[in-house]
């Protein structure tokens, strides 16, 4: 029990500065760094910091005492110094007497005698030895469920607690902490030993969960005790969600929908409504753990004579907890069993000589979320689906080399086994999964034999072809007049044995052709030899 309640300490970190120096005064300061201190052993303030100033050359001897409080009895001399030959001087505190034995919990007087000459001063500061914690204890929280905004509740709350063991001067401190670790530190002034109690409150906008509250107090020796309870602050509904996915689009859905409710303060019978109508309760109810499940059977709701009925549904779930917070949950859904209509494909070059060919898919962009596109060959079927932004799109289609191989197509046989093609067309898918019917097909025969490949007649710009067995280093190609005059000059570099050179039906001076045929000279390069081909060509418009 402390027995020096009559001392008034100001704050838990409490220097004393004894002796206002005076200008013919031999002390310039006299410091207590803690004038209560603890020698618990618990590393803080176990012992204090004294600190000295005297004025240089006017000190004969420096004397620093403890004495009890009645200043009967010396018990420690901390300092003596004869003819001190400093101006600054510090020694520490540690609650013990002259033979190094620990002074009971009780308050003491330390002395400063300084002499000079004829002069001595004296200075006095009241000093304490306390091992005495402070004591807090939490009583209780009222009230346990704390819900901000819900009319007829409290709309405060009372954290009662108990001191003992403390004195004026000590320091408590209130925090409460959120789920979110940010603290609210609340300073509570010293009002003696007893029951207490503090409020504290918060808004709807509080996060909702477990705030802890903690208790701290300490006084000026350092001694702390403190302890800590719990607020459940109650600002959100219940935890709604579907067990039963159902997607935005579908052909088909689930006869019965499953959810569940979970509030960690409890909760109510959920209740639901269909297409905004009046609320019904669910078929059927259980409990996991503390988790409330639902079940309702909707299939008499979308479907007519054991048919789906095309449109769009809600279904909306209302639950509350057992202290007024309200929550909802919609589910939205479409029955769509109208399928997209058909893509186009238009019909591209029959005969390529590079291994993709593009082409041109044209379709119902607001009814199609998909396009399935599906590539014949010789009895074999792949197909690939991809989503496209625009219509038409420009599809790049990969290619089987065309069957029979090009040497079979230039026997007499040619003309009875002709080449196969690749044969492609596509379908749609929209939202729900509606497929269309197929489109139209075309097909591509793609031929990589070497070879040159040209129209016979340009009716616009086109492109010659020139595929070679082994890498050329350079293909030109000279367009003459039938009587011999130069017309136009094209070139590609390579190395390479595929060129693709553009004529776009102008001469080097830039100037539109006439109709009529042409002589057209082809060399391709390579590295030495040459390969020379001549043939007629038409520009016609």
């Amino acid at each position: 029990m402390k027995a020096f309640s009559t001392i008034t300490l100001v704050t838990i970190f409490a220097v004393v500065l004894i002796a206002a120096p005076q200008s013919n005064g031999l002390v310039k300061y006299f410091v207590i760094q803690y004038p209560s201190i603890s020698p618990n052993d618990d590393g803080v303030r176990d012992e204090s910091p004294v600190e000295i100033g005297i004025v240089e050359g006017l000190v004969d001897t420096l004397l620093l005492t403890l004495h009890d409080s009645l200043m009967t009895q010396v018990l420690d001399t901390l300092l003596f110094v004869p003819n001190p030959p400093d101006t600054e001087y510090t020694v520490t505190w540690d609650g013990t007497d002259l033979l190094g034995l620990p002074l009971g919990e009780d308050l003491y007087r330390m002395q400063l005698a300084v002499s000079g000459a004829e002069t001595t001063e004296r200075y006095f500061s009241n000093v304490i030895v306390d091992i005495t914690t402070p004591l807090v204890q939490l009583d209780r929280i009222t009230p346990g469920v704390f819900t901000p905004g819900v009319e007829g509740t409290p709309d405060k709350v009372l954290v009662y607690y108990i001191m003992s063991d403390s004195r004026e001067g000590d320091s408590l401190t209130v925090t409460v902490t959120d789920p979110d670790d940010q603290a609210e530190e609340q300073p509570v002034g010293w009002a003696g030993n007893g029951n207490f109690s503090i409020e504290w409150t918060t808004g709807i906008e509080a996060t909702d969960g477990i705030y802890t509250v903690s208790l701290h107090v300490e006084d000026e020796a350092g001694n702390t005790s403190g302890d800590e309870g719990f607020i459940d602050v109650d600002t959100e509904g219940p935890l709604l969600d579907f067990i039963t996915t159902i997607p935005p689009y579908t052909v088909a859905v689930p006869p019965v929908v499953t959810g569940y409710c979970y509030d960690r303060n409890g909760i109510g019978a959920p209740e639901l409504v269909w297409e905004s109508t009046d609320t019904f309760p669910p078929d059927n109810t259980y409990w996991q753990n503390d988790t409330l499940i639902w079940e309702s059977n909707i299939e008499d709701r979308v479907k007519d004579g054991g048919e789906y009925i095309e449109g769009s549904y809600t279904l909306q779930v209302l639950c509350a907890d057992d202290y007024g917070r309200e929550s909802q949950l919609t589910l939205t859904f479409t029955i769509d069993l109208t399928p997209p209509p058909a893509p186009t494909l238009a019909q591209p070059p029959l005969w390529v000589y590079e291994p993709s060919v593009e082409i041109e898919i044209t379709f119902d962009i607001d009814e199609t979320d998909s396009i399935t596109i599906y590539r014949a060959y010789q009895g074999d079927t792949t197909s690939i689906t991809r989503r496209f932004g625009i219509s038409p799109f420009p599809y790049l289609a990969d290619l089987e080399v065309a069957y029979p191989p090009a040497a079979a197509r230039s026997s007499p046989a040619y003309n009875v086994v002709p080449a196969i093609p690749n044969f492609f067309w596509a379908e749609t898918l929209d939202r729900a999964g509606n497929r269309s019917v197929p489109s139209n097909t075309v097909h591509v025969i793609y031929d990589n034999s070497s070879g040159f490949y040209y129209p016979e007649s340009f009716r616009g710009p086109d492109v010659f072809q020139i595929r070679t067995a082994t890498e050329a280093s350079r293909v030109d190609i000279v367009i003459f007049t039938i009587n011999g005059e130069r017309v136009a000059r094209l070139s590609e570099t390579g190395p390479s044995t595929s060129f693709d050179v553009e004529w776009n039906l102008l001469n080097d001076d830039g100037k539109e052709v006439r109709n009529g045929p042409y002589l057209v000279v082809i060399t391709v390069d390579y590295n030495g030899s040459k390969a020379i081909e001549k043939n007629f060509i038409a520009v016609v418009r």
